[in-house]
Formats: C-alpha cells, structure tokens, sequence
C-alpha cells in the first residue's frame, strides 16, 4: 500500500529498531530543532512548480492516467519532473479541490527525486499535503563530510518515528496531542518488505565477502492541534522512515560504517472534530510513482553511473598509459647512458690499448737500440781487436774494412787503392793518378758515428 494511502484504525504502536550504531557526539536538543527548522524552511521555500484549480464536483473517478481506476468523486493530478521531462507522480484528490506540487531533485544526503504536493478543500480549512523528504545522514568514516549536506537535517543518530513526529511538532508551533496506532497491516508489510531486501542484501554480501547491508526503519501517526486565526485545527501526522546501515572497509582493511535515513510525512488538516471525517475520507488520496518515469529516472541513474564509471576507468588507463610512457622514457634514456658508459668505456679501452701498444713500441724500439747498440759495439770491438776500421763511401755507401793506424782514409773509383794519410786537408786527386774519394769513418757495423 502507498505511504500517502494509509488507513488510519486504531492499532497498538510499533517502533522498529536499527542495528548498534556507532554515533558521533551529537548536539543538545535546542540547536538540533533550530537546525532542523532551518532546513524545513529551507525546503518548504523551494516553490511548487505544478499548481491547478478544481475540475468540478462530485463527478465520476473513472480511470486515471495511470490506469487506476478512481473512486467517485476524485481526479487524478500528474506531478511533473522537469528534469527527466515526464510525469513523475499521479496524485488523487478530491475533484474540487485545488492542487499544488512539484518534484524535489534530492538532497545533500540523497539523490532520489520526491514528489511535495498540498491540496486545499474550497473552504481551505481541509488540506492534504506531503511534506519535502527529510534526509540525513552520520557515521564513524572520515570520508564523511565534515559538514551537513545542503538540505540535510544535522541529527547523527537513529530516531523512532514518534520521536521524529514530536520533534517536527516542536520546531513546526504545533501542539503535540498524541500518537495514533498505526494499522497493523502496514507495519506487517513494512517488516516483510525490510525482511526481503535484507536477505538480498546477505546474499549479495556473501557472494563478495562482505558484511551485508541492513535496511531498517518505521511508521507512526501522530495527532497534533494549532489554530488557523480564530479557527482551532488538528493534523494527522502519518510518518514512513526508511533507513539503511552500510558496513564497508577502506584499501588500508579499515572498517567502517555509514547510516542513511529518509522520512516521509503526510498531513491531513482539518478543523478540530472533523479530522477523523477528513482523514477517513482522504484514504484513498495521495501519490504513487509512475513506473515509466521510475523505469527512466533508473536508467539514467545507470548510465550515469556507467558513465561515471567509464571516466574512472579512462582516468585509470589514462594514469597506466602515462606510467607507461614514463617508464618507456626512462628506460630510453637508461638505453641513452648505457650507450654512452659503452661508448665512453670504449674509448678507454681504445686508450689503453694505444697506451699499451706505444708502451710496447717503444719498449721494442728501445731493446732493438739496445741490440743495434750492443752489435755495434761488438763490431767496433772487433775492428780494435784486428786493428783495423771500417769507412763508407759518401757516393755509394759501400763499407770498406782499413788499417786502423790513420784518421783519413782515400779509395779511388776503381777501388783497387788506397791512401790514408792523418792530415785532414791532404787531397790525393790531381797529385796521384785517378779518381779519389775520402771516405766517412763509422762504427764496424756500418752504422754512422
């Protein structure tokens, strides 16, 4: 049965309990209710974006856009989301009465559209009206927002919904009167309906290994008196509170819990003593979504998730791509210094080896010095030893092997003769016969002294 649709027989009251939380310190009573009136006002000033007059009196209900079948006497108002360009929400009401509404694009603490709606009798003292969603949020994660959340009521805990009823009394100037049972049936289908997505939530839960999320919540009525000028009036106040407990663990295996809860209020208003009529008669009235829409609003809720998704995804390939040219560049250049430590060692090595190379040339140059100046001592020695010299030819390097006894040597061209005389400007040529040529004294292996 709709939340708008509830009846209203006395019943024996029922408050359901939320799981053990863990609470954040919260504030006294006095600053929660002015918060809280705040944030009512707040959305209560949002304006109503649909708005229509009677359509007659006490005509047929006939079928309703939603193919709804409607009572005698009701019509059928849609509700528009501006947003999603559909209707949102299909409203009975009485047909004279006049009608306002619009469609709320969530809060700070909840994404969800919800419809607010008023329809006034023509007297305007009987009113039929869905008060804006409350929302609210707390928990011991740090990734909460340090600060309510736009059109979020400050509260860090559970409440009954009595609870929650006599609080609104209090920061809306109403009378708080008593609370009214509310209908066994609907708490029964309220708990089967928590039973149901809870075991779905386990199963989920187990198929990741993790702990499951637990929906929790509750329904109350209130009555509640005020006046309207001189007119004394009364309310009932008929609240659904839904709410939902979220274990999860951070990267670092931390654990932690988020609670969210939503609360929504019908009232009926009438003058005092005819609040039973009214409520009796407005059983029928009140909002039901329009699955089309519904069916919309999840899809793109999808999509955007999806979408959301897809951009996490890019920005993480995005990031693996990045890293990966970081780490191609950086084993380019680590390719770049090791060709240049190849390069460099290379070079060193081309030194060392000219080094070595020219250290063993001239270590073999020095010992063939060594040699040829051992051998020419040993062939000097010998000319000592027989008293002899050795002389080369100027012209023809040709070696002669002569008598020691003299410092100048003369061999004509035929090489048949010589003359050695110790007088270095004596010149045979032009005394003695034939062609003369002094002769270069050297070492006895011909080598040049």
């Amino acid at each position: 049965m709709d939340e708008d649709a509830l009846n209203v027989t006395p019943q024996s009251p029922r408050i359901a309990q939320g799981p053990k939380q863990v609470r954040r310190p919260s504030r006294g009573r006095s600053h929660m209710l002015i918060d809280a009136k705040r944030t009512f006002s707040a959305l209560l000033t949002v304006g109503l974006l649909v708005s229509s007059t009677a359509r007659g009196g006490d005509s047929a209900g006939g079928p309703g856009a939603d193919g709804q079948q409607l009572p005698r006497g009701m019509r059928q108002e849609a509700v528009r989301d501006p947003a999603m360009n559909m209707d949102a929400y299909f409203v009975v009401i009485p047909s004279d009465w006049r009608f306002e509404a619009a469609v709320i694009q969530g809060t700070g603490c909840a994404a969800q559209p919800f419809p607010m709606f008023r329809t006034v009798s023509p007297d305007g003292l009987t009113q039929l009206e869905r008060l804006p969603r409350f929302d609210w949020q707390w928990g011991d994660s740090p990734y909460l927002p340090k600060r309510t959340p736009p059109n979020c009521l400050p509260l860090q805990e559970a409440v009954s919904g009595l609870e929650f009823l006599k609080r609104l009394s209090a920061v809306s100037n109403v009378q708080f009167v008593s609370e009214v049972p509310v209908p066994a049936d609907a708490l029964e289908a309220q708990k089967k309906n928590f039973a149901r997505l809870n075991e779905m939530n386990a199963q989920m839960a187990a198929r990741f290994h993790n702990a499951p999320a637990i929906q929790y919540g509750d329904l109350a009525q209130a009555k509640v008196r005020y006046r309207k000028g001189s007119v004394p009036m009364e309310a009932l106040l008929t609240l659904t509170l839904s709410c939902i407990h979220r274990p999860f663990r951070d990267f670092r295996k931390r654990t932690f819990s988020v609670d969210d809860c939503s609360a929504t209020v019908r009232v009926v208003r009438a003058a005092a003593a005819k609040l039973d009529e009214a409520a009796k008669r407005l059983q029928v009235a009140g909002a039901r979504e329009n699955p089309q829409w519904l069916q919309a609003l999840q899809h793109r809720q999808s999509q955007a998730l999806a979408n959301q998704n897809q951009a996490a995804l890019n920005q993480q390939l995005q990031a693996q791509n990045q890293q990966f040219q970081q780490s191609e560049a950086l084993k380019l250049q680590q390719h770049q210094q090791f060709e240049q430590g190849q390069a460099a060692r290379f070079q060193q090595s081309q030194q060392f080896n000219a080094t070595l190379q020219r250290g063993t040339d001239m270590s073999m140059q020095r010992a063939q010095q060594n040699a040829n100046a051992m051998h020419t001592a040993a062939s000097d020695t010998v000319d000592y030893s027989l008293g002899q010299q050795t002389v080369r030819d100027p012209n023809t390097g040709q070696l002669s092997k002569v008598s020691a006894g003299h410092n100048n040597t003369w061999i004509n061209d035929s090489r048949t003769h010589s003359l050695q005389t110790d007088d270095p400007n004596a010149n045979p040529n032009g005394y003695v016969q034939g062609n003369w040529t002094q002769q270069q004294q050297v070492h006895g292996d011909g080598t040049s002294k």
